[in-house]
């Protein structure tokens, strides 16, 4: 199995090796990605910003400062420190832009609760 390494180092090692037969250490080292694979992500941009843009409610820039300060920075559900706004109840779900509904999550948090309502609703 072929070791994966940065493509920083990918592009210094190209720049100082001379290429035998006229190959390219670069596109060796760092092979292109599928072209469908890209496709698949531009397309699943497009549907988050349509459903962003569709979804009810704004927050301001001054409205989610307060959030993250209100939060010390910290991730919601683990108070590790945060990186990113977390649509509490997700967008695919019907939730909203309020700023009642985003507050301040870590990556690991964000990603394993992915398109989850966190909470069960007792009847």
């Amino acid at each position: 199995m072929a070791e994966i390494i940065p493509r920083w180092a990918a592009e210094e090692l190209a720049r100082a090796w001379v290429p035998p037969h006229g190959r390219d250490l670069l596109a060796v080292l760092v092979p292109d990605p599928p072209v469908q694979a890209s496709r698949d992500r531009e397309a699943e941009e497009r549907t988050r910003l349509l459903r962003v843009q569709a979804a009810p409610g704004h927050a301001t820039p001054e409205q989610l400062a307060a959030r993250w300060a209100y939060y010390g920075g910290r991730c919601w559900m683990c108070r590790g420190p945060a990186r990113v706004f977390d649509h509490v109840k997700p967008l695919s779900r019907g939730g909203c832009n309020w700023p009642s509904n985003q507050r301040p999550a870590c990556w690991a948090c964000n990603g394993r609760k992915g398109r989850r309502w966190p909470f069960r609703l007792e009847a």
